[in-house]
């Protein structure tokens, strides 16, 4: 996917999360205390921080709180479970530099969003006080490559198999690829947070979130799952070319500020 340019006038801070590098993103005058971590795409081997600046800033007019965009490592050069480890400790450093966790949400796209599910599974088993909610674009769940719609929906979406199949066995290396700590669709969906599933129904990767959303529903996990017509993979990340990207962004911040303010608001 292309990279979008860093919009003008957002406030940028690098800092060490836990174990990997992460840069804070807002708009000036963002004060709402709402904090939230996310894992860019790319299959677990592309991608950096910069790629989804813009739309932390996006997310961050939305909603009047801050993204931490995190640079977790890429594999093959570190493969699994190095972007998952990553992923909890950053979160785990948010709660240490006195985050609130009703005011934390995890995000993530693609294989960033599969990330978002595994490390709030590992946050509960942990003991650790969970996140507000999660949010998970166009998920990859299952990096089996089971789900029919990898096959199905081959001839309309641009990601292809071959590409996913690449990536995955870069990232997993020997290890079993139905891990839930690399596929949370095969985890225990029990106890989570509040979700917010977005896919595309044109995607490949359609029944990834679909399978994931009807799981976590049966574990009587509170899911907005959203299928949108016609629209390619990660496009609320797409504003300069994909219309529907400013709709989607605005369904996002909704979610969040619907869900860290009640958050907030039992907690108090």
């Amino acid at each position: 996917m292309p990279r979008q340019p860093t919009p003008e006038g957002i406030d940028l801070q690098e800092v060490q999360a836990g174990g990997a590098r992460g840069e804070w993103v807002s708009v000036p005058g963002a004060s709402s205390g709402m904090v939230m971590l996310f894992f860019h795409g790319g299959g677990y081997c592309l991608g950096d921080v910069a790629d989804r600046r813009d739309f932390a800033a996006r997310v961050s007019a939305a909603t009047g709180g801050s993204v931490l965009n995190l640079d977790y490592r890429l594999a093959p050069e570190a493969p699994f479970p190095a972007a998952f480890d990553d992923a909890v400790s950053a979160y785990e450093w948010l709660l240490a530099a006195g985050h609130a966790p009703e005011q934390i949400v995890v995000g993530g796209d693609s294989a960033g969003g599969g990330l978002a599910l595994a490390a709030t599974m590992a946050v509960r088993d942990r003991g650790l006080p969970l996140p507000a909610a999660i949010v998970a674009l166009s998920p990859w769940t299952d990096l089996t490559m089971s789900q029919a719609s990898i096959t199905g929906r081959a001839k309309t979406d641009t990601l292809g198999e071959p590409v996913l199949t690449m990536l995955a066995k870069a990232y997993a290396g020997p290890a079993d690829r139905s891990d839930p700590r690399m596929s949370p669709l095969f985890g225990d969906s029990r106890g989570l947070p509040a979700m917010l599933i977005m896919v595309g129904t044109i995607e490949i990767l359609y029944d990834d979130a679909a399978q994931f959303a009807t799981r976590a529903i049966q574990a009587e996990v509170p899911v907005h799952f959203e299928p949108w017509p016609e629209v390619p993979h990660v496009w609320p990340t797409l504003p300069r070319s994909i219309p529907e990207a400013v709709a989607a962004t605005d369904r996002i911040g909704a979610f969040i500020n619907m869900y860290a303010a009640a958050r907030v608001a039992t907690a108090v």
